[in-house]
């Protein structure tokens, strides 16, 4: 028996290379996704008909994206996301190991866009305990007329269930200084972010999207009410129209913008 020997060429496949080095926007883009309502440069919202997705960067500055109607569907990466479109396109389930090289010969033969050269500059979500230090110092107790010339009033926002939730926070820009109202927003873990808000300006800075914003109540006995919002003023606003001097013991929450899968969740941990 005659044996040759023969070499195989095995692609190098480096796959945290994959995950930070492709602009996730703008191969999804490609693949006919569509930028929709509620999507900054920042924090892309897209969906293809079917799903609805946000992207951010891990700790390791990495893609990732969750499905905003679905749990199950959180923190994975381009790799999940090309192999299941394969599978739609195909019928066929494809390893993550046949995924990475179609990927990495996108990135060898320059068929990307990398983050430098792409307009959505998307940012980790997440702050490390110092970071987060640092802004919750900024904070100062609130003052000025925002909430005034919302129509919410003195009273409201000095009541049990408001009180030393409105903060503000001074912002030098260009010689300007921008007072943004602001709100501390809570996971499991505590505060961990914070929503800030000015006449021509919201954002969030922190973990976002598994954090709410929460008023106060009396840990001492069953709550009455809980209220779900996607802003803390609009939580105030009601408050004040419907339950001005109340003895229920009422809980409001906001997402301030950003319903998530984990909402039911967070709305049980947070009381």
């Amino acid at each position: 028996m005659r044996i040759q020997r023969t070499s195989v060429n095995i692609m190098k496949v480096d796959f945290n290379q994959i995950k930070t080095t492709i602009s996730l926007p703008d191969f999804l883009l490609e693949l006919g996704w569509k930028i929709v309502e509620g999507s900054s440069n920042a924090c892309p919202k897209m969906s293809n008909g079917t799903h609805t997705i946000v992207i951010k960067r891990n700790s390791q500055n990495q893609y990732t994206y969750w499905d905003v109607h679905s749990d199950n569907v959180r923190g994975r990466s381009i790799m999940d996301l090309m192999q299941e479109h394969l599978l739609e396109a195909t019928g066929k389930m494809p390893t993550l190991r046949e995924v990475g090289e179609i990927l990495q010969n996108y990135i060898n033969t320059n068929r990307i866009t990398t983050p430098e050269k792409s307009r959505y500059d998307v940012g980790n979500t997440s702050l490390r305990p110092d970071e987060l230090q640092f802004y919750l110092r900024q904070l100062q107790p609130y003052k000025g007329n925002y909430l005034r010339k919302r129509g919410i009033s003195k009273e409201s926002v000095e009541s049990p269930v408001f009180n030393n939730t409105f903060f503000i926070r001074e912002v030098k820009n260009l010689g300007s200084v921008y007072r943004n109202v602001c709100v501390k927003m809570y996971s499991e873990k505590g505060v961990e972010a914070i929503s800030q808000r000015n006449e021509a300006f919201k954002g969030v800075i922190g973990g976002k999207f598994d954090c709410l914003a929460t008023s106060n109540h009396d840990k001492s006995r069953p709550i009455d009410i809980l209220y779900l919002g996607e802003s803390f003023i609009d939580c105030i606003s009601h408050y004040q129209l419907l339950h001005s001097g109340s003895n229920l013991n009422l809980v409001y929450v906001s997402t301030e913008g950003y319903i998530h899968g984990r909402t039911d969740e967070a709305v049980t941990l947070n009381p």
